[in-house]
């Protein structure tokens, strides 16, 4: 699961630092609830701190419950990721 979210937050990243990154930590990792084999998740993962060369993204995700009709948050993580160039060396975040 937390390759899974860890991609998540790849993906994010990448996007919002026009670059390679990589994961620089992780912060929080908080299970509230189980996640079983065949369970569909929905992952949602929101930039909260855009530092010189790092981004921290706040991680959610949720599963259907099947006995109710909202979604249940079954964990959030906090991850941060450092912008890298081809050397993978970091490199500072473009202000736009």
């Amino acid at each position: 699961m937390v390759a899974q979210i860890h991609l998540v937050g790849l993906n994010v990243a990448v996007y919002k630092a026009k670059g390679r990154v990589a994961a620089n930590s992780i912060n929080e990792l908080s299970f509230y609830k189980p996640i079983f084999v065949g369970d569909e998740l929905s992952c949602y993962a929101e930039v909260i701190r855009i530092g010189r060369t790092t981004l921290t993204l706040n991680i959610e995700v949720w599963v259907p419950h099947q006995l109710q009709t909202e979604d249940v948050k079954v964990t959030e993580d906090v991850f941060t990721f450092i912008a890298i160039n081809h050397k993978n060396e970091p490199r500072p975040l473009s202000k736009d």
